[in-house]
């Protein structure tokens, strides 16, 4: 009898272990590629941060001067940019007032600015290498990538060298002018 049960007990486990596995939701091909395009955007959004984060502590530090129109306000300059995008109902359109708002970084250091735009670069360059590590696996067809390894990587590179950009700027701005480690 005791046979018996440790092997009713084994084939219950067994039934119960192929059930659970079951009951996993499996990851198909379009879950991976839906996955590469929240990590595409992810980068994106890192980039364009950092990208204006950047441009701001250069403008701040007086490396950068911003452009002074002669003709064109920036209201007008800003609503001529984005006047294709006024069919589209919903999300209402972003106004001017809110865009100045938005992007007013006169209350904000620019080592902070510079930190900040630093680590935007690095978070990008790290969800690109995850897309490379992706890519390198072979989990998604070239033909349906949303972005190719060549491309990623020239991103990576971009990220790189914008964040040695920024250790030289912050490094002016300190003043020192010690190596880069």
């Amino acid at each position: 009898k005791k046979r018996g049960k440790c092997g009713s007990n084994a084939a219950a486990k067994n039934a119960a272990a192929t059930a659970a596995e079951a009951a996993k939701p499996r990851i198909t091909v379009e879950d991976e590629e839906d996955t590469l395009e929240l990590l595409l955007m992810n980068v994106q959004r890192a980039l364009c941060r950092g990208t204006v984060m950047f441009l701001t502590a250069l403008n701040q530090t007086k490396v950068l001067e911003r452009p002074n129109y002669k003709f064109i306000s920036n209201e007008l300059n800003f609503s001529k940019r984005f006047e294709s995008f006024k069919l589209i109902r919903r999300p209402e359109p972003l106004a001017f007032a809110d865009f100045s708002k938005g992007t007013d970084f006169t209350a904000v250091a620019p080592e902070t600015l510079l930190s900040s735009a630093s680590e935007m670069y690095k978070t990008a360059r790290s969800l690109l290498e995850n897309i490379n590590g992706k890519s390198a696996q072979k989990q998604i067809k070239d033909d349906y990538s949303s972005i190719s390894n060549e491309d990623a990587t020239k991103l990576i590179k971009v990220c790189i060298g914008n964040s040695l950009f920024l250790h030289k700027l912050s490094q002016i701005q300190t003043g020192t002018t010690e190596k880069c480690p």
